[in-house]
């Protein structure tokens, strides 16, 4: 079986207020796939510097942002790279960036589409503006 690593590096503090990840500790090990159990949850402090080290099967996601000032991530490599250079890039770049999908099933694009298969399809536009559309 191979397993996955998962890493979060904070940049900024991240605390409950701000989104941090959380994690259900000791979910990789259920068997089969039962529901979580949502009242074991934790968040995650983690302070400028220090990184957040789980197994990929661990149930884990973001927090949400409950603070009024604005937060973000610094940079998302994925999202902040154009269709145009991403699909220039060679393959092994593309898996350190992360363009390919984890086995737990997340990290798709459109319907249920890898992001790669995304990248070299010839047409992924959303559709296009003509005589019938409506605009607002």
């Amino acid at each position: 079986m191979t397993e996955e690593v998962c890493s979060v590096s904070a940049s900024k503090k991240c605390t409950y207020k701000n989104g941090a990840t959380l994690v259900i500790p000791g979910s990789h090990l259920r068997a089969g796939d039962p529901a979580p159990q949502t009242s074991k949850v934790t968040y995650t402090k983690i302070e400028p510097g220090s990184a957040l080290f789980c197994l990929g099967s661990t149930y884990h996601g973001a927090g949400g942002n409950n603070q009024r000032d604005y937060f973000r991530q610094d940079q998302d490599e994925v999202l902040a790279t154009s269709l145009e250079v991403a699909r220039g890039l060679p393959d092994d770049i593309r898996k350190l960036a992360g363009y390919y999908t984890a086995v737990s099933g997340v990290g798709y694009v459109e319907d249920h589409e890898h992001p790669v298969a995304y990248l070299t399809k010839a047409d992924n536009s959303i559709g296009e503006l003509g005589e019938q559309t409506t605009r607002v």
